[in-house]
């Protein structure tokens, strides 16, 4: 394969691949055996919260926002290779083919920090899915999607912060600044919570005959005010808000709750 280049792949039951490149959700939850852990990267990709979710992290009427990948030149996509455990390999196959609805099966080559190249199948929602939403019209409306939208697995909120917590605690530095669409995204959805937590704690700190005016004046929130000001609240890590109970133990720490940032907890408890 040339550049990491992802081709086309037909799912074989018999004889599934070994590896699996995960960028989203399967980071940080797998929900079955892993033997093998290595953080890894694809090159030519970017990564979108593209892709629409029905049931995991949204509903039909506000689906949640996830990730998805695309082809972009001399961007790369940073993310997690999974080895599976050989006598398992059946099994994972058909779980991931319903956990991953809408989007298609695809062979790539990722490579690990060390250097070592490993070939792997990668999930991919294209267009042509019907849950696929593109991209939002402003930063700040996908946020608004994103803080809407809960489904079987829990908020989409929650969704966003695992990947951010687990990618800054796992990348270089260097390279998780180069994901501008993640750090966008995160910077409009801590505005927005930081309006609403202030818009709060004005009406708890308010007599009660001035509560019921000043819900009136919720306060609003421009693209120039986004684009300026969230960038202060970006510079802080997010905490970890959830960490299924099946996850593997061995990688606890990369979502291990945190209270270094309450404001998630306040805005939306």
């Amino acid at each position: 394969m040339d550049n990491g280049a992802a081709q086309p792949c037909v799912p074989d039951a018999d004889n599934p691949c070994t590896w699996i490149f995960g960028y989203g959700s399967l980071i940080w939850y797998q929900n079955f055996e892993v033997e093998r852990y290595e953080v890894a990267v694809l090159p030519n990709y970017g990564r979108y919260f593209w892709q629409g979710s029905w049931e995991a992290r949204g509903s039909e009427d506000r689906p949640g926002r996830v990730a998805t990948i695309t082809e972009e030149k001399d961007s790369e996509v940073w993310g997690a290779a999974l080895r599976v455990c050989p006598e398992y390999r059946r099994e994972v196959s058909s779980y991931l083919a319903k956990r991953e609805t809408g989007y298609d099966l695809v062979k790539c080559e990722v490579t690990t920090p060390k250097g070592e190249v490993i070939e792997a199948e990668v999930y991919i929602a294209r267009k042509e899915n019907e849950q696929f939403m593109g991209p939002a019209r402003t930063p700040l409306i996908a946020a608004e999607e994103i803080l809407q939208s809960s489904g079987r697995n829990g908020r989409c909120l929650d969704y966003l912060v695992n990947l951010v917590a687990s990618l800054r605690l796992l990348v270089p530095k260097p390279h998780v600044a180069c994901d501008n669409h993640l750090l966008q995204l995160e910077s409009a959805v801590r505005w927005r919570l930081y309006n609403l937590t202030l818009h709060y704690e004005t009406l708890l700190s308010a007599p009660h005959s001035q509560q019921r005016r000043r819900r009136r004046r919720r306060p609003k929130v421009s693209g120039s005010d986004s684009d300026s000001m969230a960038l202060e609240l970006a510079k802080h890590s997010w905490p970890v808000l959830d960490c299924h109970k099946e996850a593997n133990q061995d990688l606890e720490h990369f979502v291990a709750a945190s209270n270094s940032i309450p404001l998630v907890q306040l805005a939306l408890a």
